[in-house]
């Protein structure tokens, strides 16, 4: 019954461009089994490890993500979904400066914190342990909170 439900969502989703990597259902998670068929390669590139998403860039992590804008209240949903959700974090380059000595290397390690302010809620919905959300992004969002640094 789910696969039917999953072929029938799939039949009225959008198809995102070939530069991102992207899930194109919610659902596909659920059907990580399934990624031997091209059906869900091409559809769940991201569960099914196709691609790998670019850290550098800000985007959704699922097609269906301007659909479900009103679940961003759900801790579930930002990681997924950070550009609809409005969590890309923007980057400020400082002014330049003239180095009149040289700088001493330093070998202190980056704070170990948390970007986000719903890491906690996020943690206890298994966010830290959860193999769906990337590593990277783990360490991105809650890295005190998840223990990755």
């Amino acid at each position: 019954m789910n696969y039917l439900i999953f072929f029938v969502f799939s039949m009225f989703s959008t198809t995102v461009g070939s530069e991102l990597c992207v899930d194109n259902f919610m659902a596909c998670p659920d059907y990580k089994a399934q990624c031997n068929e091209d059906y869900y390669k091409r559809n769940c590139a991201l569960t099914c490890g196709v691609c790998t998403p670019d850290s550098n860039q800000c985007y959704d992590l699922n097609a269906e993500c301007p659909n479900n804008i009103l679940n961003c209240d759900d801790s579930r949903f930002p990681p997924i979904c950070p550009k609809t959700c409005g969590n890309c974090e923007t980057t400020v380059l400082p002014p330049t400066t003239k180095t009149t000595k040289k700088p001493t290397p330093t070998t202190s390690k980056p704070p170990c914190k948390d970007a986000s302010p719903n890491c906690r809620a996020w943690a206890k919905d298994g966010f830290c342990h959860n193999k769906f959300y990337p590593l990277e992004k783990r360490k991105e969002y809650c890295a005190k909170t998840c223990k990755l640094c």
